[in-house]
């Protein structure tokens, strides 16, 4: 809320500078007001940017995820002797990764986009 209140601040004196005295002011003047906005907006910008990748990156790594258990399936074709191998090491390994990603997206879907994420 700090942030939002800050923002709205800086874009409100700004716009009563501009009405004010804006009109006779010089562009360097003018391009500073604007990047002094602008500015205050670098987190907003910032997690808008994050959001907007993030849930193509969990696409990504599901499709990882699933490939990496398509080729190690296809593998015990090949080489039957690992399936014991197989079942005790890379299956469990794979669950827990799996379990462990379902619990990560569903967490960010219930996080609010406006909370600030480092």
């Amino acid at each position: 809320m700090e942030e939002y209140e800050n923002c709205s601040r800086n874009v409100a004196e700004t716009k009563e500078w501009f009405e004010e005295d804006g009109f006779i002011a010089g562009l360097d003047l003018i391009e500073e007001k604007i990047k002094n906005v602008t500015s205050s907006f670098t987190n907003v910008i910032r997690r808008i940017e994050k959001f907007s990748k993030l849930f193509p990156a969990f696409e990504r790594f599901e499709q990882d995820l699933n490939e990496t258990m398509v080729n190690a399936t296809n593998l015990l074709k090949y080489k039957p002797w690992i399936n014991d191998s197989f079942n005790s090491n890379f299956a469990s390994l794979h669950k827990e990764v799996s379990s462990w990603f379902s619990d990560i997206v569903s967490r960010q879907h219930q996080q609010n986009f406006t909370q600030v994420i480092n």
